[in-house]
């Protein structure tokens, strides 16, 4: 009985105590300070007239692309805040466009979660940190720790859009922008596709190939994937051309036939080319669970090798991705016999990372992902 008495007695000391400065308290805390997640850069917005800070493209445009590309353009897919918190918690909230959570073949977790990375070092880089469930579509909150001032990379909802986003640090915390990157890694990627760029249907917002393959070279990303939307039409090209790039990668055969591709996969590079000859473009083919080349791939395959034989020096920054590259061989690397899932994913990054690093005339890597790099 006296053992009782004496913890009990312990457990209520513990609950008077008052809770440590860096303490999160339930329920939005008093203790948090909030921030607007406007108040940081936005990584992966490449212009600033947008309709509002969470949409891809800018207002000017709304006539010259396509209704469903604008209307895609106002999902957050790629988008990125980065920044450091002197305590080892913090919490974000988040509020959506969309009442949509999921869609019938991909999870809520990506459709409209935000998904945190911390990075480890240069020798790990971006690691994954958290991600949670998302419950509605007002009001989201999940609890993060990484440790005192370890750099944070949040990535937005891929299928849905941001209408309010916050980041609470305990009071008296530091909390500001990630220092710029390395020289040599200040321009971006701009990734041009389908729903497969845009990040379906991997399980988390981070795990799209296009995200998994910006963080992999730590290269800001330019997310221009829109589902079943991207089919190069000229006023696209004109709109990749005006974003100073590392690097373009155009990903568009899974929404073009083969009459299409003939029509405009030609005429798109070429009028890209004209406006960055110096920026290198890589191509590919449609990822298929099969990896047998379509005839729309083999058409591009053979238009890409004679552009480069055409002009050794002016094509020789233009790159093509095969599809037997872009899939492992056990069978597993699709939810739907299309769209990866995130085993799929992770190779067809790997695919892209080869010929993208081949283009930026960087060296090799190589990862065993069993044991880690």
């Amino acid at each position: 009985m006296k053992k009782c008495i004496a913890a009990s007695s312990f457990i209520c000391l513990l609950v008077a105590l008052p809770a440590p400065s860096w303490a999160i308290q339930e329920g939005s805390g008093a203790s948090l300070v909030w921030h607007d997640a406007r108040e940081l850069p936005l990584e992966g917005r490449a212009w600033a007239d947008t309709p509002d800070p969470w949409c891809r493209l800018p207002v000017r445009v709304k006539d010259k692309v396509t209704p469903s590309v604008w209307s895609l353009s106002k999902w957050s897919a790629g988008l990125a805040l980065r920044f450091t918190c002197s305590a080892p918690k913090f919490v974000i909230k988040w509020s959506l466009k969309s009442p949509r959570l999921a869609w019938p073949h991909f999870p809520a977790t990506n459709v409209s979660g935000v998904d945190v990375y911390a990075w480890r070092g240069d020798d790990r880089g971006w690691r994954y940190a958290k991600c949670q469930k998302v419950w509605g579509q007002n009001t989201n909150e999940m609890e993060v720790a990484l440790g005192p001032n370890v750099p944070a990379m949040i990535y937005l909802p891929t299928y849905n859009g941001i209408t309010d986003l916050r980041i609470g640090v305990p009071e008296g915390a530091t909390f500001k922008p990630v220092p710029e990157r390395p020289e040599g890694h200040r321009k971006p990627l701009v990734v041009f596709g389908t729903s497969i760029t845009e990040g379906a249907c991997a399980s988390r917002a981070g795990m799209g190939y296009a995200m998994i393959l910006a963080r992999d070279l730590d290269l800001e990303l330019v997310n221009l994937g829109f589902a079943g939307a991207a089919q190069q039409e000229p006023a696209m090209a004109d709109l990749l051309g005006e974003i100073d790039a590392a690097c373009y990668v155009v990903d568009c055969l899974h929404n073009m036939d083969l009459a299409k591709t003939k029509a405009r996969f030609e005429p798109f590079l070429r009028r890209l080319h004209a406006l960055r000859p110096n920026i290198p473009i890589v191509t590919a083919d449609a990822c298929t669970a099969s990896m047998k080349p379509s005839a729309k791939d083999l058409f591009c395959r053979e238009t890409v090798n004679r552009l480069r034989k055409e002009d050794p020096k002016l094509w020789g920054n233009l790159f093509h991705l095969p599809c037997e590259e872009m899939f492992p061989w056990d069978g597993d690397p699709s939810v739907d016999g299309c769209h990866p899932n995130d085993w799929g994913m992770k190779f067809v990054a790997k695919g892209f990372e080869k010929y993208v690093r081949q283009a930026l005339n960087w060296p090799a890597r190589n990862v065993n992902w069993m044991k880690g790099q």
